[in-house]
């Protein structure tokens, strides 16, 4: 969309009749004080003017920003244009003419997730008004139905910066933020989960960032959000919490009601889920029928959104079709049978613009490499149900069975649960992170895996920094980390922080380089298929390749910006 109208946030009517006259030909313009202004007055048709010396700051939801009145050497505190004042006429001319020739931005990928129906319309004005406002907000309901992701799309929509789980029971807060990178005037999300169990120290840093809305350190000072998010309401907390902190921790508030009690909000709410689900696998559109909506709407969703968003996944990654009906849907409690279908979309003919053939598969790959994950836990379960009734109590090999047919099951969702959680990462929000410390935190998540089956890991780290969702770095990390962890013949996994790279290394156990390299049948690991594609989200890349140490030896490489 084309920009069509400019809003100027500033105190100055002269300023305004300066602009009037500089841009009048150029764009149409209205003067908003910032104690007036109001998120929702923003859309991909405007463009914002912001005059700095007065304080404002708004949240940005997509619009094009200029900023007046910013020190010259200064980094400004959102993406834009940033100009001194006094600016120079032609500058400013230049500038606008600029974004008026360029596409407008759309909105913060996050803000859907603000909206109906992923949110009741009363919970929704709520989180409009804390995108707008900055105000502290308390976020309450069941778990799964969406509360660390509204802060998440709450902290994107007012305009990205950086965004801190606070550990509740931290004794230093804020130990890891990297406060020296973060450029003075930058925007802070705290988010704490588990209010019950703030910790002193954690309660007294709360109190002083609330009194004045800003995180203070030294000379630097940073906007600041505190988004609280816990099952039980804030009432809840009225004895364990001093007083002054238990009302400003809810400032805003809002409840998340379970989808049991949204019947006639789960029609509309599948619909989009699947839209988003079906277009980050690359699938077609998918569509509903009557008695499908009508079983989704009569099921009582016992893990609420985050349920409903693996039926869905399931059903979409492993149907017969684009027309989902009622016994399409699969909600996990019978056994999962993929049905293997083909993408009907023309494949890319310029064999030069492929990936390599080890993340090249598509969907195809994507299918393939399902059915293959299903396949042998599915006939080992198969087969012991056939020599179950062979086997009298106490028998030795009844142990095995149970072990065995656990391990395959737990592998079967091990699969589902990686195919959901890549489903719902949005567009990455990029900020500045130490590469070993994402590294570090992917290796500690898979800490029992790698010691039930004594891997050792050679962590060489050093001090590079890069800038990735970090969210979405450690996911694709854990991805490539399980890849070696099934293949490697040996109990010893090299991993090394090169610059603002990831080697992994080992030596090939189950002889399938070849085939990774080759692209041939169901050899690609979805794990990396997906972190593969996180890793290009990002801005970075995912190699494979045979190591210099010897012909066995895999060496996959993660590349990031």
């Amino acid at each position: 969309m084309e920009l069509r109208k400019a809003l100027l946030i500033a105190d100055s009517p002269e300023l305004e009749e300066t602009l009037r006259i500089v841009l009048g030909d150029l764009i149409p313009l209205r003067r908003v004080p910032p104690d007036r202004f109001d998120v929702s007055e923003l859309d991909s048709e405007t463009l914002v003017l912001v005059d700095e010396r007065c304080g404002a700051r708004p949240a940005r939801t997509g619009a094009c920003t200029i900023r007046l009145g910013v020190p010259e050497g200064a980094t400004p505190s959102e993406a834009g244009v940033a100009l001194p004042f006094p600016f120079e006429p032609d500058a400013l001319r230049r500038a606008v003419e600029k974004l008026l020739r360029a596409p407008a931005p759309g909105p913060a990928q996050g803000s859907r997730f603000l909206s109906y129906p992923f949110l009741p319309e009363a919970a929704a004005q709520v989180a409009r008004k804390a995108v707008s406002t900055g105000l502290p907000l308390y976020v309450s309901g069941e778990a799964g139905t969406g509360k660390s992701r509204l802060a998440r799309a709450i902290h994107e929509s007012r305009g990205g910066g950086y965004l801190h789980v606070l550990d509740p029971e931290e004794k230093e807060p804020l130990a890891g933020l990297p406060l020296s990178s973060v450029p003075d005037g930058s925007k802070i999300t705290l988010v704490v989960e588990g209010v019950g169990r703030l910790s002193r120290e954690a309660r007294n840093f709360l109190s002083t960032v609330l009194e004045t809305g800003r995180l203070r350190r030294d000379s630097h000072s940073w906007e600041t959000q505190l988004v609280c998010i816990d099952g039980a309401p804030p009432e809840a907390h009225a004895r364990s919490l001093p007083k002054e902190l238990f009302y400003r921790i809810q400032t805003l508030k809002l409840h998340l009601p379970p989808l049991r009690e949204r019947p006639e909000d789960i029609p509309d709410l599948a619909r989009a889920v699947a839209a988003d689900i079906a277009d980050r696998l690359g699938l077609p559109p998918v569509e509903f029928t009557d008695s499908a909506l009508e079983r989704l709407r009569n099921y009582l969703w016992f893990g609420n959104l985050a349920e409903l968003e693996s039926v869905l996944a399931r059903t979409i990654a492993l149907g017969p079709s684009r027309r989902i009906d009622r016994d399409d849907l699969a909600f996990g409690y019978a056994p999962l049978l993929p049905r293997i279908v083909r993408d009907d979309r023309p494949a890319v003919p310029d064999e030069a613009t492929r990936p390599p053939a080890a993340l090249s598969n598509g969907l195809d790959g994507i299918i393939q490499e399902l059915a293959h994950e299903f396949r042998n836990p599915m006939v080992t379960i198969k087969t012991f149900a056939q020599h179950l009734e062979h086997l009298e109590d106490g028998n030795p090999g009844e142990e095995q069975l149970v072990r065995l047919t656990e391990e395959a099951v737990a592998r079967m969702d091990r699969v589902l649960e990686n195919l959901v959680q890549f489903t719902r990462f949005s567009d990455p929000v990029p900020q500045p992170t130490a590469l070993a410390s994402l590294v570090q935190t992917a290796l500690e998540r898979l800490a029992p895996e790698f010691s039930e089956r004594q891997v050792r890991v050679e962590f060489a780290p050093d001090a590079q920094e890069v800038r990735v969702d970090p969210a979405q770095a450690v996911y694709a990390f854990e991805n490539v980390l399980r890849v070696a962890l099934r293949d490697a013949a040996d109990r010893d996994v090299r991993l090394r922080v090169s610059g603002p790279s990831v080697e992994v290394e080992y030596t090939d156990g189950r002889r399938a380089l070849d085939r990774l390299l080759s692209g041939s049948g169901p050899s690609t690991p979805l794990g990396l298929v997906f972190a593969e594609k996180l890793v290009r989200r990002n801005g970075g890349t995912v190699g494979v390749e045979r190591s210099d140490g010897g012909k066995d030896r895999v060496k996959i490489t993660v590349r990031l910006p």
